[in-house]
């Protein structure tokens, strides 16, 4: 299992257009992808459930990664990060 630390950017916080860069990188992997702010934890593969985590501008996301290309989906992450507006 793998983890990244990732943050919230927007002042809008984890809305429809972060949660859906979220959501895409995360369906072409096959391994499970996690997403937990706080208390919360969403399926990174279901938008519903990343919206429900409430994350607010300026919090961290602790993405876990598990299964066989756990590390290919990290690397993914951390490219959506530096690439993206939304996160770092």
């Amino acid at each position: 299992m793998r983890t990244l630390t990732i943050t919230v950017q927007t002042a809008e916080g984890l809305h429809v257009k972060p949660a859906s860069q979220l959501f895409m990188t995360a369906r072409n992997f096959s391994c499970r992808i996690t997403a937990s702010c706080g208390e919360a934890q969403a399926d990174c593969k279901n938008i519903l459930e990343l919206l429900s985590l409430g994350a607010a501008g300026g919090e961290r996301l602790t993405l876990s990664f598990d299964g066989t290309d756990e590390t290919e989906a990290e690397n993914a992450f951390c490219r959506l990060a530096e690439e993206s507006e939304e996160f770092s």
